[in-house]
C-alpha cells in the first residue's frame, strides 16, 4: 500500500512534464482546471470561464501565436494567469502609436479599438529572444501583459487553454481574429 503512494510522490516531485505548476492534476495527469478571474481575455473569454488546460501541450512543441498559455506569472503576486501567444522568439515586435506590429504586421484581437497601452515604452524592432513570448490579452485595455512586465520565459508555461467547459460559452476556444496586415510606418 506503501508503494503507490511513494511512486505518486516521486512522479509529482521529479515533475516529468515540466509543468510550472505545483498542482498535482497538471503534474501527475497531463491536465488542470482554471477558472478566468479577469476581462484581460474578453470578449473571447468572460470572467468566470472554467477551462481545460492541457500541460503536456508544450512537452515536445513550442507554443503558436494565436495559442492561449497558462503560466506562472513572472510578477508577483506570481499566480497562474493566462493570455494569447502575439509573438514567439525570433519575430520581432513593435509597440508604438497605440498599436502593437509584429513582423511588419498590424496585430489586433475582437473588438479592439487599437489603443495598446503600454508601460514598457516604444517597443521598435525589439526581436523575441529565445525560449521567451510576446503574450496579450484579447482585451488589452484591461490587461497586464508583456506590454507591462516584458517577455515570458518558457519556464513559466504551465499548458495550453483548450476548451471552455463551463460559462457563458462552452466548447473549444474560438481562434484569434488579427486584423489585415498593413505596413508599419
Amino acid at each position: 500500500m506503501l508503494l503507490p503512494v511513494l511512486a505518486t510522490v516521486a512522479i509529482y516531485l521529479l515533475n516529468p512534464l515540466g509543468t510550472a505548476t505545483a498542482d498535482p492534476r497538471a503534474r501527475l495527469f497531463g491536465y488542470m482546471v482554471v477558472r478566468l478571474p479577469s476581462v484581460a481575455m474578453a470578449p473571447t473569454l468572460s470572467p468566470g470561464d472554467i477551462l481545460f488546460v492541457d500541460t503536456t501541450a508544450y512537452w515536445r512543441s513550442e507554443p503558436k501565436p494565436g495559442d492561449v498559455l497558462v503560466y506562472q506569472d513572472p510578477v508577483p503576486p506570481f499566480g497562474a494567469r493566462l493570455h494569447r501567444v502575439a509573438a514567439v522568439p525570433g519575430d520581432r515586435v513593435d509597440v508604438r502609436d497605440g498599436n502593437l506590429w509584429v513582423n511588419g504586421e498590424q496585430i489586433g484581437t475582437p473588438l479592439d479599438d487599437g489603443d495598446w497601452p503600454t508601460t514598457v515604452g516604444v517597443l521598435e524592432n525589439f526581436e523575441i529572444p529565445d525560449d521567451r513570448y510576446f503574450v496579450v490579452g484579447d482585451n488589452p485595455l484591461h490587461s497586464a501583459d508583456s506590454r507591462l512586465w516584458g517577455t515570458l520565459p518558457r519556464d513559466n508555461l504551465i499548458g495550453r487553454a483548450t476548451r471552455v467547459i463551463s460559462g457563458a460559452r462552452p466548447g473549444p476556444l474560438p481562434p484569434w481574429s488579427r486584423r489585415p496586415a498593413t505596413s508599419p510606418p
